[in-house]
């Protein structure tokens, strides 16, 4: 799978795959396949579990492209301002 630059190493890319049995939902890493689910909900809400505590992003992807299904990437902590004493 060729990950756009916009995809990082911790998220996570739903894709369907068609077997010749049935459709199923394959949750892939940047190492390869992760695990399969046999419905979308199931496979979203597992990735999106996945993405809440690594702090990521889920991708599905198609022949259309990459689709943002969710993202819990934290922006970072503004520091506090320095109060001098004097």
């Amino acid at each position: 799978m060729n990950w756009p630059v916009t995809v990082s190493a911790r998220d996570a890319v739903i894709v369907a795959e068609k077997t010749s049995l049935e459709l199923r939902f394959v949750v892939h890493g940047r190492r390869g396949p992760q695990f399969e689910c046999r419905t979308y909900a199931e496979a979203e809400a597992r990735a999106l579990s996945h993405a809440e505590h690594a702090g990521a992003c889920v991708w599905y992807a198609d022949e259309r492209g990459f689709q943002l299904v969710g993202s819990f990437v934290r922006a970072p902590a503004a520091r506090p301002a320095r109060v001098g004493l004097e």
